[in-house]
């Protein structure tokens, strides 16, 4: 998740207007430190509302800049330390986003006779199915011996959707307006004393 300023607007016309004289590069460095600590409280609620068992994931959850673009947005990032599905906390993501459960890939099953049978069960092959004249049983080697009839695919189990949890998303909305204030006071009073020390107030 992002926060981003594409033009920099305080509220206020007299901060406009000190912020327009210090120039484009001052004005992003004070704009960008004004932010920090915006999206910090974001980052807070993110760590507050993760799942917790040891603490790892939200102790992995922490802000980074954005990097620099040539079209002159800044930023600020709450994310995984690692990045997204990467490092020990990986998870985090699959928990935030959500995931599909179950098995991926069908099952190959064979039809072998009953001295096949007898044999493959005493190697501890499972039986899938017995009949009179055999019965079905896992794939048990790569490939496909003399004496099995024919194969199949077993039916594919059913992939269950798990719901994300969006804590990464809900902080945001959470403390969307909380953060704007920090970030449109904070810069205010960045503009404030920039203008004093360079004798513009």
């Amino acid at each position: 998740m992002t926060i981003e300023l594409k033009m920099v607007y305080t509220g206020s016309k007299s901060l406009d207007r000190l912020l327009n004289a210090l120039g484009s590069d001052r004005a992003r460095e004070l704009s960008r430190d004004a932010m920090r600590p915006a999206v910090e409280l974001i980052a807070e609620e993110a760590r507050r509302s993760a799942p917790r068992r040891t603490g790892a994931l939200a102790g992995s959850i922490v802000v980074r800049a954005m990097p620099k673009r040539t079209n002159g947005r800044i930023g600020f990032t709450v994310q995984q330390r690692a990045g997204a599905f990467k490092g020990q906390q990986y998870y985090g993501s699959f928990l935030e986003l959500g995931y599909m459960s179950g098995r991926r890939r069908d099952r190959i099953e064979w039809r072998v006779g009953n001295e096949t049978l007898k044999q493959i069960k005493l190697a501890g092959v499972r039986v899938v199915e017995e009949n009179e004249s055999g019965g079905w049983v896992r794939k048990w080697r790569r490939s496909k011996p003399e004496e099995v009839f024919e194969s199949r695919r077993a039916e594919r189990n059913p992939r269950r959707k798990i719901e994300g949890i969006w804590f990464m998303r809900d902080a945001a909305l959470t403390k969307e307006q909380d953060a704007l204030t920090v970030y449109y006071e904070g810069l205010g009073q960045l503009i404030e004393a920039e203008a004093k020390a360079s004798g513009n107030d």
